[in-house]
């Protein structure tokens, strides 16, 4: 079965973090490594231009609480 994916562009100095975050993507590095397995090949600050599939859609991520501590109560 054939997923759809948009595909991202990466501009002048960036890594597939930023090309990432530039989108507000959240997805796993590994996952989007392991659907372009050209990326393994090339440097980490990707050329310009290099073609980056994503699975359309916004990923959903789990949302972690952290317990907080106030010095006014």
């Amino acid at each position: 079965m054939k997923r759809n994916v948009i595909l991202l562009t990466s501009q002048v100095g960036e890594t597939l973090d930023c090309v990432l975050y530039r989108h507000k993507r959240t997805d796993r590095r590994e996952d989007i490594v392991a659907l372009n397995q050209h990326l393994a090949q090339l440097p980490s600050v990707l050329p310009e231009g290099t073609a980056i599939a994503v699975p359309e859609g916004i990923p959903i991520t789990q949302k972690t609480t952290i317990a907080s501590i106030s010095l006014w109560d």
